[in-house]
């Protein structure tokens, strides 16, 4: 088994380690027998506890370890420093089997249950706990993983059951944490994944929604939002929620001579009209002759500020946008949240007033 374990171990690093399988299995060998050496006792029942691949002897040293491994690898191909880590490793805590299935497992719990797959590079996560039965001082967790940090790196449950940490990630990307259970217990507890993949993002993607639809041409159409805080978010999200349903479930009445149809008819141009004053139509931006030029789509991202003051928002975005002809005729500007809710505002009166213009004769 031990040469089998060695031999995909191998395979799996053979990019990396500079010996080769026979070297890898012997090398197994070696850290088992460093393994009952250090941790095995003289009254120990061998088949149980220890003694099956070296009698105990807690007194090798690093430099006793590294010279019994130079005598079946005289060409060093395994390095003097990797040896010292796997002594100190092994010296530090002792390699653990598998459970003994007579033994009952104990469960930890992870809260929340599923751990938050992103990350904004530079900012803690909201923080994640781990709860084991009773305190045990023979059981920790060590916290890995490259360009994440860990706070703290290591949970201790000697004096407590229930831990907590937050993962902060360094660098954009994909990166992996490693949860090494660690103590004489570690084998007895499930729960616990052995890693877990996070994906580092930009500050700006930190509260985000996206909003999907089909246009009045039949394409469709994504656009991302970005917002400052997670009220924000929230805030955006119910609302939304609340008038895509009123919009599916409410149907068109008559307001006082009005007619549904006719009130419908304004409501279309009304569309129409925000639709032209926010966003380049399409056939302006593939040169179709109208003259104004523009972006090329209107997929994209934007920052919202949900119930922002006149005033609040960011200055230097406005001075660049009032610079490329911005303000409520600009085509492709950035604009706040407010000068967005203004605009829908002003927009919402086009109805009622064309409604009225045809009261004396209803279509």
């Amino acid at each position: 088994m031990l040469i089998t374990f060695a031999g995909r171990w191998f395979e799996a690093n053979t990019g990396v380690v500079a010996y080769d399988k026979d070297t890898a299995a012997k090398l197994v060998f070696a850290m088992m027998q460093l393994n009952d050496a250090l941790h095995s006792d003289l009254d120990s029942d061998i088949t149980l506890t220890g003694g099956v691949f070296s009698f105990p002897n807690r007194d090798i040293s690093s430099r006793d370890f590294i010279d019994a491994v130079r005598s079946w690898d005289r060409r060093m191909e395994v390095p003097d420093e990797i040896l010292e880590k796997i002594y100190l490793s092994i010296k530090s805590e002792k390699l653990a089997q598998a459970a003994d299935p007579s033994v009952p497992l104990r469960e930890a719990i992870i809260s929340p249950a599923n751990m938050p797959p992103r990350l904004t590079t530079r900012i803690p996560s909201d923080v994640i706990t781990v709860q084991i039965p009773a305190p045990d001082p023979d059981f920790g967790v060590h916290l890995q993983g490259q360009d994440l940090l860990f706070e703290p790196p290591f949970l201790s449950f000697a004096h407590s059951n229930e831990m907590s940490f937050r993962v902060i990630g360094n660098a954009l990307g994909t990166k992996t944490a490693i949860f090494a259970r660690t103590g004489a217990n570690a084998n007895l507890y499930t729960g616990i994944p052995l890693s877990k993949t996070f994906a580092v993002e930009r500050p700006f993607m930190r509260h985000t929604f996206k909003v999907s639809f089909t246009n009045h041409a039949g394409t469709a159409r994504k656009y991302l939002f970005s917002v400052e805080s997670r009220t924000d978010h929230m805030n955006w999200a119910s609302t939304l929620e609340k008038q895509i349903t009123r919009c599916r479930t409410e149907m068109p009445t008559a307001v006082g001579p009005v007619s549904p149809k006719v009130r419908r008819a304004a409501e279309a141009v009304a569309l129409r009209v925000l639709r032209d004053a926010l966003i380049v139509p399409d056939e302006n931006a593939k040169g179709d002759g109208g003259g104004r030029g523009g972006p090329p789509s209107r997929s994209g991202a934007g920052f919202a500020g949900f119930g922002r003051r006149p005033g609040s928002g960011n200055a230097a975005g406005r001075e660049e946008a009032d610079a490329n002809g911005g303000g409520f005729g600009g085509r492709g500007t950035a604009k706040s949240g407010h000068d967005l809710l203004l605009v829908v505002q002003q927009n919402s009166l086009i109805p009622l007033v064309l409604s009225f213009l045809n009261v004396v004769k209803p279509i």
